[in-house]
């Protein structure tokens, strides 16, 4: 109820407060806050925790220049495969190994796609402890394709480990190999990296592209041209531990907690 005060009313009409103020009449409305569901609380969840993993991927596999749409569209996958792993009855998440597939072939840039300019794919698979990068043989310039004024690219395969329910990540690992436009003929390459069980093990090619006269590299690549996708993503089943063939001090630096725990 409010009252006159004066020239003045003071007190509260429905969701309204009159006050006077400096010999002024001030109205507060109150707002209306709604209630949250359960339903509602799980999927601010959810979406908070596909965030956090969104931003783990981009920090380790992402290239410097990305599009300015990628860290929605990466949240929104995260968003559909956790959702999919999440089992409503135990509320648990449950991973296989191709609980991640969904990622494979996201693009980082949209103004300059990876599958227009490098022909062949990696291919990721996982043996005992170990994750293989299998890069086909690529023929140049047949299979990987060179903008104008560059005659160097360095492709660069990047391989991060996230252990999901553990909480911890380890510092990205990457191969370089240096091609150069008249070379012909990019052999088939395998490369081997010790992994976890309880791993989310991902990988992303990046094509650096330069003008190389004599001694002197100027690089091509550009806000707007910087080809980068992931190619690969697996997840190693099992409970997290920490590689036992490494001593304390190096885990901690190759192995730092993540900030996401998905129990």
């Amino acid at each position: 109820m409010a009252r006159l005060d004066g020239k003045f009313l003071k007190g509260i009409v429905g969701n309204a407060t009159l006050k006077k103020w400096r010999d002024q009449q001030i109205i507060q409305i109150k707002t209306h806050s709604p209630r949250q569901t359960e339903a509602t609380k799980k999927s601010a969840n959810l979406f908070g925790k596909a965030s956090s993993l969104g931003k783990l991927i981009r920090q380790d596999l992402a290239n410097v220049n990305c599009d300015g749409r990628m860290v929605n569209n990466l949240n929104f996958e995260d968003q559909k495969i956790l959702s999919q792993c999440f089992d409503k009855e135990t509320e648990q998440f449950i991973f296989h190994e191709q609980s991640f597939s969904n990622l494979e072939g996201f693009e980082f840039n949209a103004k300059s796609l990876l599958k227009n300019y490098l022909w062949v794919k990696p291919v990721l698979t996982i043996t005992n402890d170990a994750l293989l990068v299998t890069l086909p043989e690529i023929k140049i310039p047949e299979e990987l394709n060179f903008p104008v004024n560059a005659n160097l690219c360095v492709l660069r395969i990047k391989v991060g480990l996230i252990a999901l329910k553990a909480g911890y990540r380890r510092e990205m690992q990457y191969q370089d190999i240096d091609i150069e436009l008249g070379q012909g003929i990019v052999p088939a390459q395998v490369w081997s990296f010790i992994i976890a069980q309880g791993c989310l093990c991902i990988a992303s090619a990046t094509l650096y592209y330069y003008k190389k006269e004599g001694n002197i590299q100027t690089a091509i690549n550009t806000k707007q041209f910087s080809p980068s996708a992931i190619f690969g993503a697996l997840y190693h089943p099992g409970d997290f531990v920490m590689p036992p063939q490494l001593n304390p001090k190096l885990i901690q630096i190759r192995w730092r907690t993540s900030g996401l725990q998905l129990s």
